[in-house]
């Protein structure tokens, strides 16, 4: 009978040996990653990686400047194309998105956090704000002129600049421009609106700044950690 009972239990051993064996060559078998498949991760890998910022460069307020100015120039672009192809009061809303373009611009530029931050973003967005707000207003009265296409300013470009179109609209749009800072008094109100918005978009960044910039982080580390994983299975 003891015969018997060792004999049953090495047989049940030999069996979870056996499957054990058998489930790990199924895990292996799909652990293995074609070539195509390990090529494929490997360019992905690298493609995250490079859009990483470089953690050698240094952080300070010139790159934050220089990034400001681009995110201004980003929202100016947005803030124009509203102007033009929507038109009414609608664009004034765009100058809390041009502060939030700033904003970004200077701290993905590496720009350093500290006090400064707050002049540069503060004058960055709010000259860039009045600026592109006089722009807008200009391309608006200017479409309402409904003289841009016609014959006689086909007929205006031919005797005052040979025929270029794009240097009488540009000589049209500064003498434009012009009246519009002469009559401010009646763009007085979407002024004060502007005013409102892009403040509204320079103080809530402002006082969220430590908390946008490690969002911010948690996002970059994100997407570092999964280039690593990635890079290290692609290379095995």
């Amino acid at each position: 009978m003891d015969k018997l009972l060792i004999k049953f239990v090495r047989m049940k051993r030999a069996r979870v040996v056996d499957n054990k064996e058998v489930l790990n060559e199924e895990l292996a078998s799909k652990e293995e990653v074609s070539p195509i498949e390990g090529e494929f991760k490997k360019k992905k890998a690298e493609k995250i990686s490079n859009s990483l910022p470089d953690s050698s460069a240094k952080y300070n307020y010139l790159n934050g400047v220089l990034g400001a100015i681009a995110g201004a120039i980003v929202g100016f672009f947005l803030w124009i194309a509203i102007a033009y192809f929507v038109g009414g009061n609608l664009h004034l809303a765009f100058s809390y998105v041009l502060a939030v373009c700033v904003f970004y611009g200077y701290f993905l530029a590496r720009g350093k956090n500290g006090r400064g931050f707050y002049p540069i973003f503060i004058s960055v967005s709010i000259l860039v704000a009045v600026t592109t707000f006089f722009t807008a207003i200009t391309i608006e009265y200017l479409d309402s002129m409904d003289i841009i296409g016609t014959e006689s300013f086909a007929a205006y470009a031919r005797a005052s600049f040979g025929g270029s179109e794009i240097r009488a609209y540009l000589d049209t749009f500064s003498a434009c421009f012009t009246i519009v800072i002469e009559t401010f008094g009646n763009y007085l109100k979407d002024f004060l609106v502007m005013l409102i918005f892009v403040s509204m978009g320079v103080v809530h960044y402002s006082i969220n700044k430590d908390r946008m910039i490690m969002e911010t982080e948690k996002t970059v580390n994100y997407k570092y950690k999964i280039s690593k994983k990635e890079t290290s299975a692609a290379n095995e």
